[in-house]
């Protein structure tokens, strides 16, 4: 497709990816109800993002969410370090889906992610192949 490509970030730091696809800009929403023992329910969010770009809900930094480090040091990061993860996470999802490569690609999130995104910004654009254009 041509839809564009959002990397989406949730702040926190260390919050999963996961609250801004079930609580934010994906495409389901949990129905808000007292707790009665039983599974939450989910509807479509008739206001997601999703109905107009594809969306990479990534947790970062590594160790958060879902998110693993084989090593446990790997989940000793800073901004900077996570920063150049995302960017080597980014470069081999392109790698592995070429298809979007000639997609409007962003970078979005909230709270904390404001931080972040500025610095993958910058590592990207320094390693940039020439036919890919960050918005």
């Amino acid at each position: 497709g041509t839809d564009p490509v959002i990397l989406w970030l949730t702040g926190g730091p260390r919050c999963s990816g996961f609250s801004g696809f079930a609580f934010e800009v994906g495409p389901v929403k949990y129905v808000r109800a007292p707790y009665t023992g039983v599974l939450p329910r989910l509807v479509q969010n008739p206001l997601s993002w999703t109905k107009m770009a594809s969306i990479i809900f990534l947790d970062s930094p590594v160790c958060s969410g879902f998110s693993y480090a084989r090593d446990p040091k790997g989940c000793d990061v800073g901004d900077y370090s996570s920063s150049l993860q995302v960017q080597r996470f980014l470069n081999k999802w392109f790698t592995h889906h070429p298809q979007y490569l000639s997609n409007p690609f962003y970078l979005g999130g909230d709270s904390y992610a404001g931080k972040v995104i500025p610095l993958i910004a910058t590592y990207m654009s320094q390693d940039l192949p020439s036919h890919m254009q960050i918005s």
